[in-house]
């Protein structure tokens, strides 16, 4: 059994998915499987996958129909076979010693159950890197953390242990924050610590008008802020009620700012129940706003045309 499944979801990324499988390649360690998760790709992405796997038996290529990033990814963890899974996107890479560090941090620490670790941002010729608090935290403290928008909620450059996630599959109805709901559910179950690693073991690729980063997927926030409404806010999850009001506050705030028009009245009334207009973290002006919203959300969106005027 090898001791990491690399999970890598391939979807229209005939230009960069040679680079990511070749970084996994060169790894300095070797006991690796990787599964492509072939998406339905229209391009060559599909067919570029398969003529790695006719070379190297640690490949393995899924085809499937097409359902989405987090579709692919449960493809990927119904087919797993090795203790740890990391999960890697098509057009972003990983060092040449990711795994060696990966698992050499988790071998010394069997008794952490979710691995995190720095990363660089490469944006064409410009390379920055990410600089987390190095330590380790309970899961109750690092959910908390990606709520308050202070950490990283994408499951690339994380190492997992195969013992929890069994039970743990991503939710293909989302289209963002399926990340973070991945992470928040595996925590909730494994009731483990995180270990935040000063290692950058990943090269996240910034792409120009990628799906996390567009404008027209903000109506998603509203799928988003119902989703974790009804799943988080209850009584035994009090300990990360305030961070989760501030996610909720401030993914409303997200699409205000872009005039974005869509929301749902149980966004509105969870604001007002919260008291989330009480949050000193918002200025005055955008606690202003959030209580119009609760009471007069139509009004709300009009004003935030005069406060962000484009």
């Amino acid at each position: 059994m090898p001791k990491v499944s690399v999970i890598v979801p391939v979807y229209n990324v005939e230009k960069y998915i040679s680079k990511c499988i070749d970084s996994i390649l060169n790894q300095t360690y070797t006991d690796w499987e990787l599964i492509l998760v072939d998406d339905g790709s229209p391009d060559r992405s599909g067919t570029i996958c398969d003529r790695y796997a006719q070379n190297n038996r640690s490949i393995k290529v899924i085809h499937k129909k097409n359902g989405g990033v987090s579709s692919a990814r449960n493809a990927g963890l119904k087919e797993f076979n090795s203790e740890y899974v990391m999960f890697v996107d098509a057009d972003d890479y990983l060092t040449p010693n990711a795994l060696e560090n990966a698992v050499a941090v988790a071998n010394e620490h069997p008794e952490i159950e979710l691995f995190t670790f720095n990363y660089n941002i490469v944006c064409t010729d410009q390379v920055s890197r990410t600089d987390f608090p190095a330590g380790i935290v309970s899961g109750w403290t690092f959910i908390e953390s990606m709520l308050n928008y202070k950490g990283t909620g994408s499951v690339w450059g994380k190492l997992f242990r195969r013992k929890n996630l069994r039970d743990c599959f991503f939710n293909s109805m989302l289209k963002l924050g399926e990340d973070t709901e991945f992470i928040i559910d595996y925590l909730i179950q494994s009731e483990g610590e995180v270990l935040v690693s000063n290692l950058s073991i990943y090269n996240y690729v910034l792409i120009p008008n990628s799906a996390s980063h567009c404008k027209d997927n903000l109506p998603e926030l509203t799928m988003l802020n119902v989703e974790f409404i009804h799943k988080y806010n209850h009584p035994e999850l009090e300990n990360i009620s305030q961070a989760l009001a501030y996610y909720i506050a401030s993914n409303v705030i997200m699409k205000l700012s872009s005039l974005c028009r869509h929301y749902e009245s149980i966004e509105c009334d969870y604001l007002r129940s919260v008291g989330v207009t009480r949050l000193k973290r918002f200025n005055v002006k955008v606690r202003f706003l959030l209580w119009i919203f609760e009471y007069f959300p139509e009004y709300a969106i009009r004003l935030a045309s005069i406060y962000w005027r484009r």
